[in-house]
């Protein structure tokens, strides 16, 4: 890693840090277990890979599978959100669910019609399947998003800044691996200084899930 994506990296697991801590000291876990699990899941494994990059011991595969297994769980998180923030809404909710079926179907259409044609590269064909899968997710967000605006609910202010933070990140981490997919490996280091600056700016909105007024 660059001097640069050091500083990137150890800035975002101090706010992943400071974001733990926050949800226990203000008994807030609750407010959407898989965004907890996501956080714990995106310490611990960037704490991992960036050991492993520096003993240059298998940092690729490691960082696949990291990248998926955090799709599981942004999916995951995804109809936590649905279920919490339109419990009291039940045709929306349903609605809601519909649209991140539709997500789904999407992504296999999607997927299926653009096969990945750049493989010149070993991260070619992971980086595409994982763009496409960010897409999804994304557009599952939007509906629920949309749903808000569109029927003017009042949601609590915790779940907008988690909403927000969510499409401040993986929107732009959509793109970039979209991006890297297309032109390979010298789109790479260009990704990594994107990606972590959108993320960074997430993780400074999550801090306000845990202190946003009920």
């Amino acid at each position: 890693m660059t001097p640069y994506q050091q500083i990137l990296v150890v800035l975002c697991l101090i706010l992943e840090a400071v974001l733990l801590v926050l949800a226990f000291i203000k008994h807030r876990v609750s407010i959407c277990y898989f965004f907890f699990i996501y956080l714990v899941f995106v310490f611990v494994s960037d704490s991992a890979y960036a050991t492993l990059l520096m003993f240059k011991i298998g940092a690729r595969q490691f960082y696949v599978g990291k990248e998926f297994c955090l799709d599981v769980i942004k999916i995951g998180m995804a109809l936590e959100l649905n279920h919490k923030i339109f419990k009291y809404y039940p045709r929306v909710r349903r609605s809601n669910l519909f649209g991140i079926i539709g997500a789904t179907i999407f992504f296999f259409i999607y997927h299926w019609l653009t096969p990945q044609k750049n493989l010149d590269w070993w991260f070619s064909i992971p980086s595409d399947v994982h763009s496409k899968i960010l897409q999804a997710t994304c557009i599952s967000f939007l509906f629920m998003s949309g749903s808000i605006l569109f029927y003017r609910l009042q949601i609590t202010g915790a779940y907008k800044f988690l909403i927000l933070g969510f499409l401040v990140s993986q929107l732009p981490l959509a793109l970039g691996f979209a991006i890297v997919a297309a032109f390979g490996q010298k789109a790479r280091i260009p990704l990594s200084y994107f990606n972590s600056a959108f993320f960074l700016l997430a993780l400074i909105v999550w801090i306000r899930v845990y202190f946003a007024d009920d």
